[in-house]
């Protein structure tokens, strides 16, 4: 039989009710205090453990500095809060608290709806400069820009995050190669000593046009990928050419202005690239822009149609249920029937699994389903071995899976989790790699999924 663990893990005074999200370096979970709720980042303790300590000390000591409305705030800090682990154990853990930006990713909305207009995206590019030229004058440069960074509050405005490679821009250049290769300034790519808030116009460039068509420029300033190279040699025309090509449908999309601001903020030569001052009084960055209540309006439709979706799924799948014993019963002789080759395979075992308790809200990169959980997991793996990963590790006791995806640069988990009303909840945390082929890879898996369990 199924086990299911209830209790959450207690941080200090803050019930941890779920995981928002995995980087290179630490975990974010999500907290909960007298109904406050917060990020709280966790140091991963890894092999790299010593080197994850001083991009934590970074981070602290670049958000004490920093006070901006489009920035997320440090609440607190700590070097031995008392962390209880579901099984009732206690342990110290090095921590940040922060603002939780309840709105999520903004590429969330691009991920499920497309690109935004030239209006909405002109309203979130002012709120980035902001950010850039608050920070630029602190002496500051972020040096990890990338859409994983841009998230929202709860009245929809820009949140830039995870400063943790931040660096006081002391000296005039920088050396220490960083940062995410989709959004990665050349300079840094061919390691050469940068200035990084040069590098950080162009990241915020790469941001820019996705914001704006929906998809990324190139995959990586590296000298083997074909569309960087248009502005390594100089060849913008080409590149825009292309790129008007794809867009033929929307010819108002890719404008003289539009191609001007680009072509400056994603200029090879560093010393050619714009300034702050030149992006902020850009003609295209002066155009019609959308107000914060127009904001508001559209993405409150976006994220209720989100919702609306997502409830109907829950009672679309409420209407099929069978009585709890009828579907444990008939699913256990469907999984060995359909997924026996699997199970063998992967020597799978099911009778000490644990389904760890979820909260009831659909959270980032989740989808709800009802079906048993044996057989999910088994779609899941069947589904993913498709993509040929390199490699793909099967917890012993959770309904989880650890995988990665050279060919994609990606590296992932995706777990079950038990909801209420014999709802399971599907869960992907991005580890490491492009952030961009992670949000499709969701897509097709959880396409697959809805398919076979309609």
């Amino acid at each position: 039989m199924d086990q299911f663990q209830n209790k959450y893990q207690q941080y200090n005074d803050y019930q941890i009710i779920a995981t928002l999200g995995q980087g290179q370096y630490g975990q974010v979970k999500l907290g909960e205090r007298n109904g406050q709720r917060v990020a709280i980042k966790f140091i991963l303790r890894n092999d790299d453990y010593p080197f994850n300590i001083k991009i934590f000390a970074n981070e602290i000591n670049i958000l004490k500095q920093l006070d901006h409305p489009n920035i997320i705030k440090m609440i607190d800090f700590n070097q031995a809060f008392p962390y209880k682990n579901q099984n009732g154990k206690i342990e110290q853990k090095i921590c940040i608290i922060l603002e939780y930006a309840e709105n999520g990713e903004l590429y969330d909305y691009i991920a499920r709806f497309g690109k935004l207009t030239p209006e909405i995206c002109r309203f979130y590019f002012k709120q980035l400069l902001s950010v850039l030229i608050y920070i630029t004058n602190k002496g500051i440069c972020h040096r990890d820009l990338k859409l994983e960074n841009i998230l929202l509050d709860q009245q929809f405005n820009l949140k830039v995050a995870d400063f943790g490679l931040g660096t006081d821009q002391e000296a005039a250049l920088q050396k220490t190669y960083c940062g995410s290769e989709s959004y990665m300034a050349p300079e840094i790519t061919k390691n050469h000593e940068y200035n990084g808030n040069k590098a950080d116009i162009f990241s915020a460039g790469v941001i820019l046009f996705i914001l704006s068509t929906g998809s990324p420029p190139f995959k990586t300033t590296k000298a083997n990928d074909t569309w960087f190279q248009y502005f390594e040699n100089n060849r913008q025309n080409d590149f825009w050419k292309r790129q008007k090509k794809i867009f033929e449908k929307i010819p108002d999309l890719i404008t003289d202005d539009f191609i001007s601001l680009i072509n400056g903020m994603l200029a090879s030569n560093p010393n050619q690239r714009f300034t702050l001052d030149q992006c902020m009084q850009h003609p295209w960055t002066n155009g019609p822009t959308a107000t914060l209540e127009q904001i508001q309006n559209q993405f409150r439709q976006k994220k209720n149609i989100v919702q609306i979706q997502t409830q109907h799924q829950v009672n679309r799948n409420n209407d099929l249920q069978a009585p709890v014993d009828d579907y444990r019963c008939s699913s256990e002789q469907k999984i060995y029937e359909d997924y026996s080759d699997l199970i063998e395979k992967y020597q799978l075992t099911f009778a000490n699994r644990v389904l760890i308790k979820s909260i009831d809200i659909v959270l980032t990169n989740e989808f709800v389903l009802y079906q048993d959980p044996k057989i999910i997991f088994c779609q899941i793996i069947k589904k993913i071995m498709e993509f040929q990963p390199n490699e793909m590790k099967i917890h012993e006791s959770k309904y989880k899976i650890n995988v990665e995806i050279s060919d994609e640069n990606l590296k992932f988990s995706v777990q079950i989790l038990n909801c209420d009303n014999k709802m399971f909840k599907v869960k992907f945390i991005n580890q490491l790699g492009n952030y961009i082929q992670f949000k499709l890879m969701i897509s097709r898996i959880r396409d697959y999924l809805l398919q076979m369990n309609q």
